[in-house]
């Protein structure tokens, strides 16, 4: 091979490299990580900076504890549709009561 041919597959190699770099980056921001250096380890470490990035914890979730912290409101749930094929209580299905305002 000529020098050209092994220029032209070195930019094509290092392209493909930046493509699936940016696109690890744009999982990284969606996980909420918003540094540059996620792009530059994807672009570097190539396979184990993909798998950097998809081990990275989701910084967007809400916590389950602070679901939780939430007040429950009996009055907004009856139990009156069942599932069919089943004839225990237990698999009743939660319904939202109607009030008046919503009518």
């Amino acid at each position: 091979m000529n020098e050209i041919t092994v220029i032209i597959i070195a930019v094509l190699v290092l392209a493909i490299l930046y493509f699936f770099a940016n696109e690890f980056y744009n999982v990284a921001k969606e996980k909420g990580f918003y540094e540059k250096k996620y792009l530059w380890i994807a672009f570097i470490f190539s396979i184990f900076g993909y798998l950097l990035i998809i081990a990275l914890p989701d910084r967007n979730t809400i916590k389950i504890s602070d679901a939780y912290k939430k007040p429950f409101n009996k009055d907004e749930i009856s139990y009156g549709t069942r599932v069919s094929g089943f004839s225990s209580g237990a698999m009743d299905i939660p319904k939202r009561k109607q009030f008046e305002s919503e009518k």
